[in-house]
């Protein structure tokens, strides 16, 4: 079954229709709640690497501009077999481990492939992504990759784009209201940066 399934499943669950997005992710509730208390910036290094660390970052050097830029990132897509490479029983280069199913970037005999990268992971997903992607509020600040996009033929597009919003609005929130509460907890981003 692909994530599609899973989450129609939890879409269509009656348990989660009222649910707000705090009763559903309560360790996010305590990890910003420990934020807002100083625990984890204390605890040098502790939120820098979590999710939410990574997140404020982000929303904290985010490009802010008079005007819309033309030009927008690839989400939060790797560079295919740069940082990454998943090697499946064929013998098939893969962009990662998360992917599943999706066209190989070359095998253990010929290398990598330069033009499958460009082709699927660079052209096709500009192509196919940029006409949901460029009317998007969050382009600037989506995690959303390769994964769970692809099927063996090429870019699917399933992703769950509602529930990344989501997210993004809610750290958004965050980031400002830890801003405005306590501001001298937000000095360890200056010091800290995305590779």
């Amino acid at each position: 079954m692909d994530n599609r399934h899973w989450i129609d499943m939890l879409k269509n669950n009656p348990k989660y229709h009222r649910a707000t997005i705090d009763q559903i992710d309560p360790l996010g509730n305590w990890q910003r709640s420990k934020v807002m208390e100083g625990i984890f910036i204390e605890n040098k290094g502790s939120i820098e690497a979590s999710g939410l660390g990574m997140s404020l970052i982000k929303i904290n050097d985010r490009y802010i501009g008079d005007m819309p830029s033309e030009q927008y990132p690839l989400n939060g897509c790797c560079v295919p077999g740069c940082r990454r490479l998943y090697v499946n029983t064929n013998g098939d280069f893969l962009p990662c481990e998360r992917i599943g199913t999706c066209p190989n970037i070359g095998n253990v005999d010929t290398g990598i492939s330069y033009e499958r990268v460009k082709k699927y992971y660079v052209d096709e997903y500009c192509e196919k992504s940029i006409k949901k992607c460029s009317n998007c509020w969050a382009i600037r600040l989506c995690s959303m990759c390769y994964a769970g996009r692809y099927n063996d033929d090429g870019f699917e597009n399933i992703g769950n784009c509602d529930g990344t919003r989501r997210e993004i609005e809610k750290n958004l929130i965050f980031y400002h209201q830890l801003l405005e509460s306590n501001p001298e907890k937000m000095d360890f981003l200056r010091d800290t940066y995305l590779v």
